[in-house]
């Protein structure tokens, strides 16, 4: 700190300059006339997708996705040292999110950008370190002001011309980069401490999924069982959709119901995308009328989500296993659906949430997405999907098993995590004292 304190004393004695993004920069759409079938066939060229920029400082090169780009056809590539921003999510939270292509592949090769996301290329690159703007973006000030640009209700998206207005530090070049030389050792630390974390998730996901294969287990089964019969029909596989119904989430709201006269609880996308069992404590509030038609979760109830910018993350699901939503009015988010067992005594809610994060019935619910940049669940090829259903006794077992599996897994990663958030929280810290140039150094806006 010390040495950039003095870097900015002698190069910048009146405050580091603040200047409007649109000024030092243009920005540019990402793919536009795709369909379905410029993803699928004669796929010629790469291109980034909306979760490379999402989940990495620096675009991931080898993260890159294939769609086909005819020859005369006008759209925009990515350069070495553009940053790429996420245009929409359904959080206004993350939106804006940044990462810069900062591998000379990008000059050397045709890469494109999602539609749902735009670029910013600089007008005099030689005058930036690149990098420093991955940190940049990401510090909590200018984040509060990226949010402010957002707008929506249910879905969010970011207004580029109140974008392009946000005002940000550029400090000389040399405070640059040694703000990108500290920031850069910070994350080299963080980054070890995820991967040991990746690593004990895969054991866990790896035990679930060998526990939920019953075509294949039937050893495993009478063994959990105590070795009682297992036949091949003592686990049916039945239809989705015979087993109970599918609701839909809110319905014709708009930005003031969540905002004023809010009398009711919701549960958003992310709360089903982000657990196991919905989390009571994250639920937020919608105003709801006396006499309004909308659909109430109960418990037991397994909640799914519809949409997504990646296939993959499209039908997330979560359970609603507490009693508190047959005491309580809790909605579900727009771009949610909700489905509702017939005969709920029959099974142990939390199987569910177990079966379908099995890797098996998610590759049947990723066959029912549709879409090209955006994605969407088909609910009608959805219900459709075979999901084995053995006896309660079965249920329980597993969910036993399951949940001290889990609770296995927690407790051995109890120190990483807690050493991961540790440093995640001093590698914010410090980022955004590096990047607070009005406090460092006494310096102020010029």
């Amino acid at each position: 700190m010390n040495k950039i304190e003095k870097l900015i004393k002698e190069l910048c004695p009146n405050g580091v300059e603040y200047k409007k993004i649109g000024d030092l920069g243009i920005l540019y759409n990402g793919l536009s006339g795709k369909n379905k079938n410029d993803f699928l066939n004669n796929t010629n060229k790469q291109y980034i997708t909306y979760l490379n920029i999402f989940n990495n400082l620096s675009i991931d090169i080898k993260g890159l996705e294939k769609v086909s780009v005819l020859k005369n056809e006008k759209q925009n590539r990515v350069l070495y040292g553009d940053i790429l921003f996420t245009t929409s999510s359904e959080s206004a939270n993350e939106c804006g999110y940044a990462s810069v292509a900062n591998d000379k592949y990008f000059d050397n090769n045709d890469v494109y950008l999602n539609s749902f996301c735009f670029g910013y290329r600089l007008f005099n690159i030689e005058n930036y370190n690149v990098n420093y703007f991955k940190y940049l973006f990401k510090d909590l000030n200018i984040r509060k002001e990226i949010i402010k640009c957002v707008n929506g209700v249910t879905r969010f998206n970011l207004s580029k011309e109140q974008f392009k207005r946000i005002l940000i530090p550029i400090p000389p070049l040399e405070i640059q980069n040694q703000i990108v030389n500290i920031l850069d050792k910070f994350t080299e630390l963080t980054t070890e401490l995820t991967t040991e974390l990746t690593y004990r998730d895969k054991q866990y996901n790896y035990y679930r999924n060998k526990l939920l294969d019953f075509d294949n287990n039937k050893e495993l089964l009478n063994k959990i069982m105590n070795n009682q019969q297992c036949s091949n029909n003592i686990v049916e596989y039945k239809k989705i959709g015979d087993l109970g119904i599918l609701y839909n989430g809110l319905s014709g709201k708009n930005k003031n119901d969540f905002l004023n006269n809010t009398n009711k609880q919701y549960i958003t996308y992310l709360n089903i995308f982000n657990n196991l069992s919905i989390d009571i404590k994250s639920l937020e509030k919608v105003s709801v009328l006396k006499n309004e038609k909308q659909n109430r979760v109960l418990y037991g109830d397994i909640l799914f989500t519809t949409s997504s910018e990646s296939a993959n993350e499209c039908g997330y699901a979560s359970v609603a296993n507490d009693k508190y939503f047959d005491n309580n009015d809790v909605y579900l988010n727009s771009f949610c659906f909700g489905y509702r067992l017939f005969n709920i005594e029959n099974y142990n809610v939390n199987y569910f949430k177990y079966l379908f994060k099995d890797l098996n019935i998610r590759k049947e619910i990723i066959k029912c997405v549709n879409g090209v940049t955006r994605f969407n669940l088909s609910k009608e090829q959805f219900k459709r999907i075979l999901i084995p259903i053995p006896p309660l006794e079965i249920q329980n077992k597993i969910v036993e098993i399951l949940d001290k599996l889990e609770t296995y897994t927690k407790d051995i990663q109890s120190g990483l995590p807690l050493e991961n958030d540790q440093r995640k929280k001093q590698y914010e810290y410090y980022r955004d004292k590096l990047l607070d140039f009005k406090d460092l150094a006494g310096g102020g806006i010029k």
